[in-house]
């Protein structure tokens, strides 16, 4: 199956039995029709072409119900019915999803929670400005390693610590 001749896709994502994938300047999903054959839906076309501008969708999480679409230029929220665009100061490089909570990175930032479909500002994040984070997982319930181009550290919901135990 294409979307089109000209894209590839850059992120793929099968959540509650539906298909969704994100590309150059367009994301959405993929629904079988009578015939057993899939057909595609844009989610994008009902955004102003300045929106998705060069925009390439990588990432793709559910959380809360809604569907986030994310870019280095955009996050996209779709809720089943309308899809918009999240307020936000800045990009994000990377969106990462650990159990039910989204933490993207702003690109020269910190981190940032999802919540309530709204992206807000982790506490005392601003450290990892400087660095890269590259991946998250859960070590145990509430706390999780955060791996960067500079080191590991460990975020408990309230205090970033160095590997080490050290206090950010």
């Amino acid at each position: 199956y294409t979307q089109n001749e000209s894209t590839i896709f850059r992120s793929v994502e099968f959540i509650n039995n539906r298909i969704y994938t994100g590309s150059f300047e367009d994301f959405g999903y993929w629904e079988e029709n009578e015939n057993g054959q899939l057909t595609y839906f844009s989610l994008a076309k009902d955004l102003s072409d300045e929106v998705l501008n060069n925009d390439e969708i990588w990432s793709i999480v559910e959380k809360d119900g809604n569907i986030y679409f994310h870019s280095f230029g955009s996050i996209y929220c779709y809720n089943g019915e309308t899809t918009t665009r999240l307020e936000k100061n800045g990009s994000f490089m990377f969106l990462h999803k650990i159990g039910n909570e989204v933490y993207p990175q702003a690109i020269n930032g910190g981190l940032f929670w999802l919540k309530n479909g709204a992206l807000q500002a982790i506490p005392n994040s601003g450290f990892l400005a400087d660095e890269e984070v590259k991946s998250i997982i859960e070590l145990d319930e509430g706390t999780i390693l955060i791996g960067t181009t500079r080191g590991l550290y460990t975020f408990d919901g309230s205090t970033f610590r160095d590997w080490n135990g050290e206090e950010r």
